[in-house]
């Protein structure tokens, strides 16, 4: 096919695709998740006052003095949706453009693989597990990521070292997990060491040049390095060795295997009928697909690690199959029109099992997104605004309430904000005591660590933390001065002189 052709056939493709995420993304008004609060108001602050070197909005974190932007390409890729007059309109846009970018380059992807009915593996992917559709409807830098981890797979196993050094480049630019084309590289190498191939040292030496030189001539280094450390590396050693809990979000936790099993059909169905072939009817294959099975193993326990990964998982584990059907010349139409009795019922009941998994997942995305309300958060944030000077530093009882306080108020600063690991690895002994207060646990104590540790006036909590609104109820020197459905905002006054809590502070 001409170049003209597939350049229509991409843009065919993500045009349709385009068409069905604005249907479910617009099935509310409003943004899934919180974190997308956070990152359309950080890409508008981002063109109004250039790079931040800092991040005041967060005070009892590392990211106050040691800031850096851990998705920056994706934030200024966000710019043009800052533009809307509403930033949650700008953002849903943005996560429909993503998520539909992310389908095209997977046909792309296929298409330069010679995959036939490559149409096929494309609505597999369309009816993935319900845990892929929602994170495709998610404004974060995860979808970019998505597609650039497409190309980085592509271009390891073939070997295409000048596009794996861009993308490597690129990738660390965008999202926070940089190390990833290296592990690609890793499980690469690996292969060729399993069959036996001539090592190829260049599938780790050129994404480790490019990642080194993306942080490097990033303008957050060496802050960079700092962040990186302390998120991917300090919270593995932290929760595997010393089985400390942050409550972190539920992304970072594992998928069971049942959920796998039950909720992936699409995926698990032909991923399994290939090793099936494989065992009991082997026949030779390319090294692309060895190389792709390798990778997609990888990532599928990587995804029972943390469910996040199942934006990796989906795509990979599909080109594997893809990829491997191929080199098993199996042409679906032929098998049909020669195929016995028990193949045809075989082959339909895959058909009809893919099909109400999909269909599953898309009604329990559908419940998902019309359960999804308009922020809580808004009113008490403008009160907040209005009634405390500018820079106020405002306690929080969770770590997720900052995104949105920060996206209707950005006048005030909050104790701890997005990650709670970046409080923790600031000091623990704050942490420990931020998380006494919220849960109520600092009783009669409260009101003097806020105001002579903590040296904070101003609380924020929701209504789910009722321990510390009844502390607040009976302590005259905490005043609940806003109060609606969902969110209660309180005063602190001057305690009497004690000693301060021993370690408050770093």
């Amino acid at each position: 096919m001409s170049r003209w052709l597939m350049a229509t056939e991409t843009l065919v493709i993500f045009a349709l695709a385009w068409l069905l995420f604005y249907y479910l993304q617009f099935t509310t008004p409003w943004i899934s998740g919180y974190d997308g609060y956070y990152h359309i108001k950080y890409a508008q602050l981002l063109r109004q006052h250039g790079i931040f070197q800092e991040f005041p909005w967060a005070q009892f974190s590392l990211w106050r003095d040691h800031f850096s932007d851990k998705e920056f390409l994706f934030h200024v890729l966000l710019i043009p949706f800052t533009f809307f007059t509403d930033l949650v309109t700008g953002a849903k846009h943005a996560a429909v453009v993503f998520a539909a970018l992310f389908i095209a380059n997977f046909n792309l992807v296929l298409r330069l693989h010679r995959v036939p009915l490559r149409y096929l593996w494309l609505a597999l992917l369309l009816v993935a597990g319900d845990v892929l559709l929602y994170r495709l409807h998610l404004p974060r830098p995860h979808l970019l990521s998505m597609t650039f981890m497409l190309w980085l797979v592509h271009a390891t196993v073939r070997q295409r070292y000048g596009l794996l050094a861009v993308l490597s480049f690129l990738y660390a630019q965008s999202y926070t997990a940089i190390h990833m084309p290296l592990v690609l590289g890793i499980v690469f190498c690996a292969g060729q060491l399993l069959m036996r191939e001539k090592l190829s040292w260049r599938s780790l030496a050129v994404p480790a040049v490019a990642l080194l030189a993306s942080v490097l001539v990033s303008p957050f280094f060496p802050h960079n390095l700092v962040v990186f450390y302390v998120q991917n590396l300090e919270l593995a050693w932290q929760q595997l060795f010393w089985n400390i809990n942050l409550y972190q979000g539920t992304e970072l936790k594992p998928m069971s295997t049942r959920y796998l099993l039950t909720h992936n059909l699409p995926l698990l169905l032909p991923f399994m009928g290939s090793l099936y072939l494989a065992v009991l009817h082997p026949s030779k294959v390319s090294r692309e697909s060895k190389h792709l099975l390798a990778m997609a193993v990888a990532f599928i326990v990587m995804t029972m690690v943390a469910k996040r990964f199942v934006e990796y998982s989906y795509p990979v584990g599909l080109l594997f199959c893809a990829c491997y059907y191929r080199d098993r010349k199996i042409d679906l139409r032929l098998l049909w029109s020669q195929a016995k009795i028990k193949t045809v019922v075989g082959a339909l009941l895959i058909t009809v099992i893919a099909a109400a998994s999909g269909a599953a997942s898309y009604r329990n995305l559908h419940r998902d997104l019309i359960k999804t309300q308009p922020s809580r958060y808004e009113q008490a944030a403008k009160f907040l605004q209005q009634h405390t000077p500018a820079n106020t530093t405002v306690f929080t009882c969770d770590w997720d309430d900052a995104p949105e306080l920060f996206y209707f108020n950005h006048h005030n600063r909050y104790m701890i904000f997005m990650d709670p690991l970046f409080m923790y690895s600031w000091s623990p002994q704050v942490w420990h005591l931020w998380m006494k207060i919220a849960n109520g646990a600092a009783a009669e104590r409260t009101a003097r660590i806020l105001f002579n540790d903590f040296e904070i006036q101003y609380g924020l909590c929701t209504s789910a933390f009722q321990a510390l609104r009844k502390i607040i109820a009976d302590d005259p020197h905490l005043h609940i001065i806003y109060e609606d459905e969902g969110v209660y905002v309180f005063k602190v006054t001057a305690p009497p002189l004690e000693e301060a809590e021993p370690d408050a502070m770093p």
